[in-house]
């Protein structure tokens, strides 16, 4: 008929159809001394982009700018790739790529807290 449709979808639904937050994926090398003080962190990002790129570009940027989560690393290097995958294309969130990079940083910081021996508090 050549007429826009109006689709309104019950919370429910909507969040089965939504695809959700990118998928990352976080590989690193760190520097770090007996006291769990780090010195160098180089870290790679790997986003599902899903099959089209949409929002994947500028969340990965957001991962990237969020990757120290506020800590002071001196001597810090992030690369982002965004993997293109015959799954269905991801959107963003609130936060858009913050809570990507802030949790690899987390995840940093409890591997050193258990190879140090010390309370993750601590390091």
């Amino acid at each position: 008929t050549g007429r826009a449709v109006r689709c309104c979808l019950q919370r429910g639904d909507d969040m089965l159809i939504t695809s959700g937050r990118h998928r990352f994926l976080g590989k690193y090398k760190v520097g770090y001394n007996n006291d769990g003080t780090i010195v160098a962190a180089d870290i790679t990002y790997y986003s599902n982009g899903g099959c089209t790129l949409d929002q994947s570009a500028f969340i990965m940027d957001k991962a990237l700018l969020h990757m120290d989560n506020g800590y002071k690393i001196p001597n810090l290097r992030g690369q982002g790739v965004v993997c293109k995958t015959y799954l269905p294309s991801y959107t963003a969130f609130r936060g858009v790529g913050g809570p990507q990079g802030l949790t690899v940083m987390e995840s940093v910081l409890h591997e050193l807290a258990v190879r140090c021996g010390l309370p993750p508090e601590k390091v």
